[in-house]
């Protein structure tokens, strides 16, 4: 029960700042107030005040706690984006194998030395080979294509055949053939003025073998298909690689690259690349390097169609360096002589010819070098990199193209030292380390040149036509 007091004339506050309203009783010590409101709400409203202060004090804890939390897990995760960046970095080693120095947004690849690389894709879709008239067309054109190239430009022409699908690996699930175009240039911008010039020439011949407009590969083409050599069966894009977060990566993105500290052999190179003298390892599949070392005065048309149609992963690459005309003149000399040298010493009458004789047969260099201006000769230089699972596969498939090279009267030795230089001279970047100054007039130098659609649909296995090279 509460005692009575007499009220002050006016509400007063209590210590929380809360009005007490007066407290009404009928004079009894028993009778219990009416209401007395004060000394309850004051109670009340300290009682929900420590309830939020003890709210406050526990949220204030949860988030330092998760502060800790987050802050360690954000350490951990960039440690980890760290390691995974640091990881997709290959060794020096490979990346010295790949063999350009700079890549530009125009699509322009810097390769060895001062020589500046474009790339287009051949389709041949303008002839048909569904007959024997299709594939005249096809050399008529390649002929005429590589008519047009001076001294000054180095073609390439590349055959990628990659192997069937697991359902059938015995078939060639895809055939793809690509132009190359070296020049020499001080800098990016003699380079492109340069190309400038020879696209003019260049692209109505394109027209004629595609069929189309050819405009030259874009840099991110030509980084994915140099991704797709170096790794074999993979069919990610090459910048995939990048996608080291939750965002997905639906392009090539210069600045992430940038960000992350890589360069694009970083994206496009193998985990592993290690020579051997007959034969390399590239991501635990085997490779090797062989390189046509004797040509036969005739020559089997269908030699190389054949060749590309082996049942195997491979890389085609034929260097045809156009010639002035007193170097083709030269060397054809040279091999007349040497022809001569070799004839003499093996029918052990060499002792028996006079001085005159051999300056008689210098004169008898072949007509091909001389009288036409418009007939021009190349440099050949054909490279092939075949792949297989396992070394025994390997060997079994070099012994199979060595049989049809024999065939035919061609020597494919392989590169016995040369593994890395060959395949760097297979891949589309037109560089030639396995130099083999084949001379050839061009109308002949075609004939190396594979036809996809015509290996597709007609090969014709050991070759049955010949063409002489003694003969107009």
């Amino acid at each position: 029960m509460f005692k009575k007091k007499n009220a002050p004339a006016s509400s007063s506050l209590s210590e929380a700042g809360t009005q007490i309203p007066q407290v009404q009783s009928t004079g009894d010590q028993n009778d219990t107030p009416v209401l007395k409101t004060g000394g309850f709400q004051a109670k009340n409203t300290a009682k929900k005040q420590a309830e939020k202060d003890n709210e406050r004090r526990n949220t204030e804890a949860t988030e330092k706690s998760q502060a800790k939390v987050q802050k360690k897990t954000g350490k951990a995760s960039s440690k980890s984006l760290k390691t995974r960046i640091a990881a997709m970095k290959v060794p020096d080693a490979t990346k010295q194998a790949i063999p350009y120095k700079e890549v530009f947004k125009n699509g322009i690849i810097k390769s060895e030395g001062n020589v500046y690389t474009k790339c287009y894709e051949l389709t041949d879709a303008a002839f048909d080979f569904e007959n024997e008239q299709g594939k005249k067309e096809a050399r008529m054109a390649y002929t005429a294509l590589f008519d047009s190239f001076q001294p000054d430009v180095r073609p390439q022409i590349v055959l990628f055949v990659e192997k069937g699908t697991d359902a059938d690996p015995s078939a060639l699930t895809n055939i793809r053939k690509f132009l190359v175009v070296g020049i020499s240039a001080e800098n990016i911008q003699v380079a492109a003025n340069v190309f400038s010039r020879v696209d003019d020439g260049l692209y109505p011949l394109l027209r004629d073998i595609n069929g189309t407009d050819t405009a030259q590969m874009t840099m991110v083409d030509r980084l994915q298909l140099l991704h797709e050599i170096y790794n074999p069966g993979l069919v990610s894009p090459f910048y995939k690689k990048m996608e080291l977060g939750n965002e997905q990566l639906e392009s090539f993105q210069i600045q992430r690259m940038t960000d992350y500290k890589l360069t694009t052999k970083d994206l496009i190179a193998p985990p592993d690349l290690k020579f051997q003298d007959d034969y390399f390892l590239m991501d635990g599949r085997f490779g090797r390097v062989i390189t046509l070392r004797r040509i036969p005065t005739v020559l089997a048309e269908d030699f190389m169609d054949t060749l590309a149609a082996a049942k195997t992963t491979m890389l085609v690459s034929i260097h045809a360096a156009p010639m002035y005309q007193e170097e083709a003149v030269h060397i054809a000399r040279m091999q007349v002589l040497e022809s001569v040298d070799k004839s003499m010493a093996y029918t052990d009458i060499k002792s028996e010819k006079k001085p005159e004789d051999k300056n008689q047969n210098e004169e008898a260099w072949p007509e091909s070098t001389s009288g036409d201006e418009s007939r021009k000769n190349v440099l050949l230089t054909v490279i092939c990199t075949i792949f297989a699972d396992t070394y025994d596969e390997l060997e079994n498939i070099t012994k199979e193209i060595r049989t049809k090279a024999e065939h035919s009267l061609y020597e494919l030795p392989t590169t016995v030292g040369q593994q890395e230089g060959g395949f760097a001279s297979c891949v589309p970047l037109g560089v030639n380390r396995v130099q083999t100054d084949c001379m050839l007039p061009t109308k002949e130098a075609v004939l190396f040149i594979p036809l996809p659609g015509y290996i597709q649909k007609n090969v014709k296995e050991g070759g049955k036509k010949y063409v002489s090279l003694d003969k107009e």
